[in-house]
C-alpha cells in the first residue's frame, strides 16, 4: 500500500498571506487532496507546490498536480504534462499516472503516446487504495461514470485505446479495441465510436447497426443521432433534431447549447447561433472556444468590432489559441489596425512555429507597413511550407 507520510500537520504558517481560510487537519498533502474534492483548485495548487518542494520525489503529489492543472482555464495541458511526467519519473508502476496523462495526450491529439499510456495501464498492477477516477463522457463532456483502480473492467481503458487509434486512423485496430470494452461492458459512447470508425471505412450498413445500438442503449446520445442521420444519407436539416432534443433535455448544459450554436452557424443561420452561444456563455463563460465561435459569427454580419471584443474575451481565457489569435489579427488588419495585427500574428508564429498561415499573415502585415525586407522573408517561409496564396504574394512582390 502506498503511504502517505504525516510529516506537516499544519499548512497555515505558508499560507496565510495567500488563504483567510482555517487549514484542515492533516498533512499538506492530504489537504490538498480534500482541496481538489471539494473543486478548491487553487487552495490544492499551493498546498501541492508547497508539499513538492518538500518532497521533490513524491509521485503522487505529482499526480494530483497535474489534475489540478487541467482544471485550470487557458493553457495549462503543458504544465499538467509536466508533473504526469514527474510522477511516472519517481515511481514508473503508478498506474493512475499513465492514465491520466494517456487522456492528456489524447486531448492533445498525441495519439501514439496516449495509447502506449493506456497500455502501460493495463500492463502494471493496481495501488491498494481505491483511488476514483472519473469517466469522461467523449461526447457530451462532464463525468458520466467513475471507476477504480481496483476495477477489474477494463472497459474504460480498451474504449480510451480506441479512441487513440481512432485518431491515429487506424479504424481497424480502432474496432478492435472498441470491440473489447463492448464485450466487458456495453455503453453508448462505445459504439457510437466503433460506428464512426467503422464509417470511416465505408461500411455504412455495420456503421448503422453500431449507431443504432447506441441510441438504444441511450435514447438521448446526439452524436449517435447525428451520425445516424449522416450516414442514412438524410437531408441536412433533419440533422438538427439531435441538438433540439439535447437542448431541450439538458438546458442547464452549456455544452449543448454550444453544440447547437456550432450546427446554426454551418448552416448560415447566424442569428439562431448567435442566441445559442450566448445562452450557453451564461452557462460557462470561462469557455475559449464559444467566445471564438460568437466572434465569427459577428464577423460573418459585418460587425468587426464586436468578433474582436468577443476574441479578446477568449483570448484572455487562452492567451495562445491560434485560433482566436489568428481571428483577432485578421479582424484589427480589416480595420487598419496594423500595430494590433502585427502583435497578434507575432504571437501567433510563437504559438505554433510550423504554421504557414501565421507567417503569411505576418507578412502581408510586415507589406502593409511598409517593411517589405521582413515582409518577404515571411512569405519566403510560408510559400516554402506550400502555402499557395503566400507564393502569390511572394512572386509579386519579392522578386525583382
Amino acid at each position: 500500500m502506498r503511504t502517505i507520510c504525516l510529516l506537516l500537520w499544519l499548512f497555515s504558517f505558508f499560507l496565510a498571506p495567500i488563504f483567510a481560510q482555517e487549514i484542515s487537519e492533516g498533512n499538506g498533502l492530504e489537504q490538498a487532496i480534500s482541496a481538489i474534492e471539494k473543486k478548491d483548485f487553487e487552495s490544492a495548487f499551493f498546498l501541492l507546490d508547497q508539499w513538492i518542494k518538500d518532497h521533490p520525489t513524491d509521485a503522487l503529489a505529482y499526480w494530483y498536480q497535474g489534475q489540478v492543472y487541467e482544471n485550470f482555464s487557458g493553457l495549462n495541458e503543458p504544465f499538467a504534462l509536466e508533473n504526469y511526467n514527474q510522477a511516472i519519473l519517481h515511481d514508473p508502476e503508478l498506474a493512475s499516472a499513465y492514465f491520466s496523462r494517456g487522456r492528456l495526450l489524447l486531448k492533445m491529439e498525441r495519439f501514439g503516446e496516449a495509447a502506449e499510456d493506456f497500455k502501460a495501464y493495463l500492463r502494471l498492477p493496481k495501488g491498494e487504495t481505491s483511488q476514483i477516477i472519473y469517466k469522461k463522457n467523449a461526447t457530451e463532456g462532464g463525468v458520466s461514470g467513475v471507476f477504480t483502480e481496483q476495477t477489474e473492467n477494463k472497459a474504460p481503458i480498451f474504449y480510451h485505446l480506441g479512441l487513440s487509434y481512432l485518431g491515429m486512423k487506424n479504424y481497424e485496430k480502432a474496432i478492435d479495441f472498441f470491440n473489447q470494452a463492448i464485450q466487458l461492458k456495453p455503453e453508448a459512447d462505445y459504439f457510437a465510436e466503433k460506428g464512426l470508425a467503422l464509417w470511416n471505412l465505408h461500411k455504412n450498413e455495420d456503421a448503422e447497426k453500431a449507431f443504432i445500438q447506441a441510441l438504444a442503449l441511450n435514447p438521448e446520445h446526439f452524436l449517435a443521432k447525428e451520425r445516424l442521420a449522416q450516414v442514412q444519407g438524410k437531408d441536412l436539416d433533419q440533422l438538427q433534431e439531435p441538438y433540439d432534443l439535447a437542448v431541450k433535455n439538458k438546458p442547464n448544459d452549456p455544452l449543448v447549447w454550444k453544440k447547437r450554436g456550432f450546427y446554426f452557424l454551418n448552416q448560415g443561420n447566424l442569428t439562431q447561433a448567435g442566441e445559442d452561444l450566448k445562452i450557453s456563455l451564461e452557462l460557462d463563460s470561462q469557455d475559449p472556444e464559444t467566445w471564438y465561435y460568437l466572434g465569427t459569427v459577428a464577423k460573418k454580419q459585418g460587425n468587426l468590432e464586436a468578433a474582436e471584443n468577443y476574441f479578446s474575451e477568449g483570448l484572455f481565457m487562452d492567451e495562445r489559441n491560434p485560433e482566436l489569435l489568428l481571428s483577432r489579427g485578421q479582424i484589427r488588419y480589416q480595420q487598419e489596425n496594423l500595430e494590433g495585427a502585427m502583435a497578434d500574428f507575432i504571437q501567433l508564429v510563437a504559438a505554433d512555429p510550423s504554421l504557414p498561415t501565421a507567417y503569411y499573415h505576418r507578412g502581408i502585415t510586415l507589406l502593409r507597413m511598409n517593411r517589405q525586407s521582413e515582409a518577404c522573408q515571411n512569405l519566403k517561409l510560408a510559400s516554402d511550407w506550400g502555402m499557395e496564396e503566400a507564393r502569390i504574394v511572394f512572386e509579386k512582390t519579392c522578386k525583382d
